[in-house]
């Protein structure tokens, strides 16, 4: 038995919760990835994974030999990518995830310049505004905004963006604008619903944060559907710079509370902890760090 590609099953069988996953993407049967791990549950003399007909789990055995699993293969994929990255770097497939109004507007365009560049990589591109498990969904590179807490995720800087305090022309003349943060109690205020602090909006204040809760007729768990009521009238909205400039330049919105400080929000390249390092990301990844540190809203780190 192939003790590498054993540990490579019982890795993706934790990451993805499926045997079946993993056989998929092996290109082999369930049977014989239960096997694979069996063996190798027999090699180290201890039971790795507790299986039931709805899910694997990890036993403490299986706990502590996983963090060892991970520098394994990295290392060893460090070997392979040693050998000839610059021939990895121009072919293969690349799948990537961002938010949705983030790859409208800042994403694909700068993606169709990237395939200029490495026209043998292939784009594979999932728009969607859930902070989805990369792991169990295959992605090689997220780009996410805001901050991230997850220990198993590794990420890198792109850039920056602030958030901004935006109305459309026409609610203000309807609702008037608001003359400071306390005001913004009294408006109807579009709220994006897919964060866990949806109706909260942070300002920072010194050294300190200060939060501000707000309410409204309309939310969404779509940054296009938080865009689009602004843009209608439904609301003030708190969105990141990016996604509203040419907006802005246009007059279809028109910025509020200019001299409060707001969320200045990181722009991060993010891939799972476990996944290879991979020359083609190593290329995406630096391709735009130089695209998006000039682009609107941005700022060079």
């Amino acid at each position: 038995m192939d003790r590498i590609t054993a540990i490579r099953s019982f890795v993706r069988a934790v990451e993805t919760g499926s045997f079946t996953a993993v056989a998929l993407e092996l290109g082999t049967s369930q049977p014989a990835v239960s096997k694979r791990i069996a063996w190798l549950e027999g090699e180290v003399g201890a039971r790795l994974l507790e299986r039931s007909t709805r899910a694997l789990a990890l036993t403490d055995a299986g706990r502590r030999f996983l963090a060892h699993c991970h520098e394994l293969l990295q290392t060893l994929d460090d070997a392979e990518n040693c050998i000839d990255d610059s021939r990895e770097a121009l072919c293969g497939s690349l799948r990537i995830s961002a938010p949705v109004a983030f790859g409208r507007l800042e994403l694909i365009s700068r993606l169709r310049d990237f395939k200029a560049e490495y026209p043998g990589i292939e784009i594979d591109l999932h728009l969607d505004d859930r902070f989805e498990d990369l792991s169990r969904e295959g992605i090689d590179l997220a780009v996410r905004l805001g901050h991230l807490q997850d220990p198993n995720l590794i990420a890198q800087e792109l850039g920056t963006t602030p958030r901004v305090l935006v109305a459309s022309p026409d609610y203000l003349l309807r609702h008037g604008a608001p003359a400071r943060l306390d005001d913004l109690a009294g408006h109807a205020c579009v709220v994006y619903g897919g964060h866990r602090k949806a109706g909260v909006w942070a300002f920072p204040e010194g050294a300190s944060t200060r939060t501000i809760g707000v309410t409204g007729s309309f939310r969404s768990d779509s940054s296009e559907g938080v865009l689009g009521a602004i843009l209608d009238g439904l609301g003030i909205g708190y969105v990141p710079m990016r996604y509203v400039d040419c907006d802005l330049q246009a007059g279809r919105l028109l910025p509020l509370l200019q001299q409060i400080p707001t969320e200045l929000l990181p722009i991060r390249a993010v891939k799972p902890a476990s996944r290879r390092r991979s020359a083609r990301v190593a290329a995406l990844v630096a391709f735009l760090r130089r695209q998006l540190c000039h682009a609107p809203g941005a700022t060079l780190n």
